[in-house]
């Protein structure tokens, strides 16, 4: 059961602690630091832990502080949430990206449009190589 203080009635709100006690259990249970390369295994595990316990449509966008980024989408794809990428804004060689529930904002950002996250599927980009990677 969840160890957590809940603040407010947003759905999202309950979906970020289910999060972060499915990622503080993973980490324990794998004795990661953090800095382990292996992270992106145990963020993947932990969306997987979202979406085992919650019903009905979602999705997420969540930013790990010095990891990356993850969005993600409910098992039977009810909420909509798309994926897009342009040239660094920082003159790197190196992609920004970003997620939306939208394909017009990504084109008004000036993003470029990749695709649709499917249904159960969560994509992690990460912060240092700026690669992605996506698990169902």
């Amino acid at each position: 059961s969840l160890q957590r203080h809940v603040n407010t009635d947003s759905d999202s709100e309950i979906l970020l602690n289910i999060f972060a006690e499915h990622m503080t259990h993973q980490a324990h249970k794998n004795g990661e630091s953090g800095k382990d390369p292996d992270m992106i295994n145990t963020v993947f595990a932990a969306i997987e832990g979202v979406m085992s316990r919650c019903e009905g449509g979602y999705a997420g966008v969540y930013l790990i502080n010095g990891v990356g980024l993850v969005g993600f989408r409910d098992p039977h794809g009810i909420r909509p949430l798309v994926f897009g990428s342009r040239d660094s804004s920082l003159g790197s060689n190196k992609k920004d990206h970003v997620f939306s529930s939208e394909s017009v904002a990504i084109d008004t950002l000036g993003f470029n449009l990749i695709r649709d996250v499917k249904a159960g599927e969560a994509i992690f980009i990460d912060m240092k190589s700026g690669g992605f990677i996506s698990s169902m």
